[in-house]
């Protein structure tokens, strides 16, 4: 994948985070890992208020000339003044990562826009816009319909989406249409779904048991390809056109540099036919947030 196509994940800077390596990295390897970003041309990084202590992290480790991007969290159940609330939640995220501005703010419950504080949420977002020079706003959506129904509340500039081989409910449909019909900047997050489709089998929680079928034809398509599993996931982004970043968060600069050095993902296309058995997969086993791996 090419760097320009990546913005860095950071949940896994604060937080345990990931179905594969649930540790939270140290700072000496999160320096390490932005280094490697600034010498491969990896310029964009993401991040969120909710991911612990990431963005301090950020700071502290120098995330200086790079783009940033964070979430904003769902509105407190009895806030009172709302653009104070966005205006303070930015101000301490400019202070945490240490930055002057922002390339994108983002609601990480875009379902507030939906509810009766959704107008003057919108307002308080488009003033902090101009204030703090933030480029873009945008949501992180879990569900296609989110993308057209919070549209008529804020017209974001940019959004964030879970998209994988098992995960293709973005790929077509009414939401692309008006993702590219508005120019609408996509940012694609989970492409190895928390890093589950790299997993050998017998490293898989067993809460994935029910899914053992689609495993098995998840491996006989690698194994169809010839090329790892890595390779076939990133094969499968480089198809969807409609995005233009995919954030991928890593454990290690070597891993980083491990994507970045893969095959080049243009050189093979696996035909749309392959990508079939994929889709319509349940919830269950598509979304994390739905996982009980305890």
């Amino acid at each position: 994948m090419k760097a320009s196509q990546i913005a860095l994940g950071t949940a896994n800077f604060g937080l345990q985070y990931g179905v594969k390596n649930q540790r939270q990295l140290p700072l000496e390897e999160v320096e390490r890992i932005l280094g490697a970003c600034r010498a491969s041309g990896v310029t964009t990084i993401d991040t969120a208020i909710g991911y612990g202590e990431s963005q301090r992290v950020l700071g502290s480790a120098g995330c200086h000339g790079l783009d940033c991007i964070t979430k904003l969290p769902g509105l407190p159940a009895q806030v009172e003044d709302i653009a104070a609330w966005v205006h303070s939640q930015v101000a301490q995220a400019l202070r945490d990562l240490r930055q002057e501005n922002l390339y994108g703010l983002l609601l990480h419950r875009p379902g507030d826009l939906l509810g009766p504080l959704g107008p003057e949420l919108a307002r308080a977002l488009r003033l902090s816009q101009e204030e703090f020079n933030i480029q873009k706003l945008g949501i992180s959506v879990y569900e296609p319909q989110e993308l057209l129904d919070c549209w008529r509340v804020l017209q974001y500039d940019l959004a964030q989406l879970p998209c994988n081989v098992f995960d293709q409910r973005f790929t077509t449909g009414p939401a692309v249409a008006h993702l590219r019909s508005k120019n609408i900047e996509v940012h694609a997050r989970s492409v190895f779904l928390q890093g589950l489709l790299l997993m050998p089998d017998i490293s898989r929680p067993s809460y994935f048991n029910p899914w053992t079928h689609v495993f098995e034809a998840w491996h006989t398509l690698v194994e169809t390809s010839k090329k790892t599993p890595l390779e076939v996931c990133l094969a499968f982004a480089n198809q969807q056109r409609f995005i233009h970043k995919w954030v991928i968060g890593v454990d290690s600069e070597d891993q980083l540099l491990g994507i970045l050095s893969a095959g080049d993902p243009s050189e093979f296309v696996i035909p749309d036919a392959a990508w079939a058995p994929f889709k319509d997969l349940p919830l269950a086993l598509v979304s994390p947030a739905q996982w009980s791996l305890q």
